[in-house]
């Protein structure tokens, strides 16, 4: 099966100011090249090239899809460039990576998000979400929920003291905030990690610190996991947050507002605790009760969500073999 890729975010060596950019789809590409899929990837660069890279790739999109099996494009953005632009003649795929009409907080933008996301869920041969499951119910046999798997092999559980060496900081309680571009990303709300950040101080009378997993080499992500005490997300909207997979991965307790799919994958962890008010106090309490585990069970919750990066690779295989007509060797992949 040889399956043609479109992304607008992916590591490049160009774009040095976020080294792991899109990792987590060449992550998951890799899983699916381990898994016997030739696969081809055309990465849009419109982050650093400007947005008539969409326009430019869409040759390279007709090209390089006429031997293909299928198109897989990540994002709304790729979508629409594959679907309604270059209009290959073989069945489309496209994964959101945000709910709908989510992204930025300006009226007007959020309503043509949310145009554009419905224009390329209706036009896909199928779509896959990874913040809500019932979406499969309303679009059976078109919608799937599949969050991201984690690779379970490079985040996984390390001595403390070694990650606190590793990244050359000083031996203490550390709340752990991540985004993976910027700090500034408005909807990753920084603001109410310091707040929150402070209220815990002011309750303990403890120095307790902040660590920042941000612009990160990959490498290095799992020992900022390990050296914290809690991961704190605060953000106002989410998908399916890595950050949180990962977290469970390394046995980190985990503090979240009650955004994406997030509630779906912690609810039932000792140590792990969602707010409902996006308000510092409520999580300053949650990041309280989560400093008196020390670790979590989270891998094996990981893994019986079925959200290791194994099975997350076996699911979007079957949804392949759906969308060209394949089906009937598999059963349609089921929501957890």
């Amino acid at each position: 099966m040889r399956i043609l890729h479109v992304t607008n975010a992916y590591p490049s060596c160009n774009y040095n100011e976020h080294p792991s950019y899109g990792i987590f789809i060449k992550e998951q590409i890799d899983s699916l090249i381990k898994k016997g899929i030739d696969c081809r990837i055309i990465y849009i660069d419109a982050r650093t090239k400007g947005k008539l890279q969409y326009l430019r790739k869409v040759s390279d999109i007709k090209k390089q899809s006429k031997d293909c099996d299928l198109v897989h494009c990540h994002h709304t953005y790729s979508g629409f460039v594959t679907k309604f632009l270059a209009r290959p003649e073989l069945p489309v795929i496209t994964s959101f990576m945000s709910p709908r009409g989510t992204e930025g907080r300006d009226e007007k933008f959020i309503i043509i998000k949310k145009f554009l996301h419905d224009y390329v869920r209706n036009g896909s041969t199928c779509f896959i979400v990874k913040e809500d499951p019932s979406r499969e119910k309303e679009h059976p046999g078109k919608g799937f929920y599949v969050p991201n798997g984690v690779d379970m092999q490079l985040f996984k559980e390390i001595p403390r003291p070694q990650s606190w060496n590793v990244l050359n900081i000083l031996p203490k309680t550390y709340l752990l905030f991540c985004s993976g571009r910027s700090i500034t990303r408005p909807e990753k709300r920084y603001d109410l990690f310091k707040q929150t950040k402070e209220r815990v101080r002011q309750k303990t009378g403890t120095q307790v610190e902040e660590l920042l997993l941000v612009g990160q080499k990959r490498y290095l992500a799992p020992h900022f996991f390990n050296a914290a005490s809690v991961h704190v997300l605060t953000s106002d909207y989410e998908g399916s947050p890595n950050s949180v997979k990962e977290a469970l991965a390394c046995n980190i307790p985990i503090v979240s507002t009650n955004v994406g799919n997030v509630k779906k994958m912690i609810d039932t962890i000792d140590g792990c605790f969602v707010g409902e008010s996006h308000h510092h106090d409520e999580l300053a309490d949650l990041v309280l009760k989560a400093l008196e585990y020390d670790r979590i069970n989270g891998r094996d919750e990981l893994i019986r969500q079925g959200l290791d990066m194994e099975s997350v690779a076996d699911k979007i295989i079957k949804i392949y073999e759906h969308a060209i007509g394949e089906h009937h060797l598999l059963p349609f992949p089921q929501a957890v």
